[in-house]
């Protein structure tokens, strides 16, 4: 069981186990105490300051600490990029976000910088959007935002700290494509989680990407698209570029263009004697059209157009006026 010391720059009334630098520096470490872990809500925004030198004590100590040196050093480190296009900012305590929109953002910031105080700072890029970490001292904090590092800290203080594991050296980068707005993906969210996963137990770092997120492909060793594809979309043009610029690529752009096209499988099944449903190819919504495909086919048909994937494109027509109603829009598809 550890115990647990609050540091701050300034005296805290009414908070318990909270002490000053001063005293942690002056009464600390006493013999036969137990196992302690200091959270050190010091300023450590400059070099040797206060909270630089409080957890530089605790690492000596062999007290726990957060932040550790490292941790600090890796955030003043860190230079803000010039002329940002700034969104929004926000605290993030303990890895917990008040606004929920930023919970997301706040783990993962937590996660890279496991920092007590995180001012987190989102801003445009040329693709997508990125955030930017700093590190904020408890007394710098306005009493709202005192008072929600507060409840973090309590929720956080009744858990148990785990040591983060160091991060898996990955071999190759992958980007998975996927298009969030889309209403029928080719994989939900529970299969894409499983394919992260299962590529990291393989070396394999996969990253969820949008289009706009993608940036450059040649950054990658491979690409998955789970995005639906088609010749005349991103896809295709995304799948084409892969590969000449060396990509391993699912779905490649000559798969892309053979299996989005029913008249190019149908006739490579015919071609190759594999048992296939009856198939006409309807070139028109004439009426001597619709005649040969009344003599061809029985009602109710599956009309499907010529290119498409994962069942979209794909239609049933119970009689006649059906039939032409759809054959129409296809022509005007």
């Amino acid at each position: 069981m550890y115990k647990t010391l609050i540091v701050v720059d300034h005296a805290v009334s009414g908070a318990p186990n909270t002490l000053t630098f001063e005293q942690y520096l002056a009464e600390y470490p006493k013999k036969g105490e137990p196992k302690t872990r200091v959270i050190n809500l010091c300023d450590t925004e400059h070099y040797l300051s206060r909270g630089y030198y409080c957890s530089l004590l605790a690492e000596a100590r062999q007290h726990r600490v957060l932040p550790t040196v490292e941790v600090i050093n890796d955030l003043r480190a860190r230079e803000c990029p010039a002329d940002i296009d700034v969104i929004a900012t926000t605290h993030v305590f303990f890895g917990r976000a008040h606004d929920p929109r930023w919970s997301s953002i706040g783990r993962k910031a937590f996660d890279a910088f496991p920092a007590p105080i995180l001012k987190l700072t989102l801003y445009k890029r040329d693709q997508g959007s990125d955030y930017w970490a700093e590190r904020v001292g408890f007394n710098d904090l306005t009493a709202p935002l005192q008072r929600q590092c507060a409840d973090a800290l309590t929720d956080f203080t009744t858990r148990v700290w785990r040591t983060p594991r160091k991060p898996m050296a990955y071999r190759w980068d992958m980007a998975i494509l996927i298009d969030p707005n889309e209403p029928h993906p080719p994989s939900d969210k529970l299969a894409l989680a499983r394919c992260v996963k299962a590529a990291a137990k393989l070396g394999i770092h996969a990253e969820l990407l949008t289009a706009d997120q993608l940036g450059s492909i040649s950054q990658y060793d491979a690409l998955f698209i789970r995005q639906t594809t088609a010749i005349d979309h991103l896809t295709y043009r995304l799948a084409r570029q892969a590969e000449q610029d060396g990509l391993v690529v699912i779905d490649d752009a000559t798969s892309i263009l053979r299996c989005c096209n029913k008249v190019y499988l149908h006739d490579a099944f015919s071609y190759n004697g594999i048992p296939a449903p009856k198939t006409l190819m309807a070139l028109t919504d004439s009426a001597v059209q619709i005649a040969q495909l009344e003599q061809t086919f029985d009602y109710p048909m599956v009309m499907k157009l010529p290119e498409g994937s994962f069942s979209t494109g794909v239609f049933k027509v119970n009689n006649q006026s059906e039939l032409q109603a759809r054959g129409r829009r296809g022509n005007n598809t």
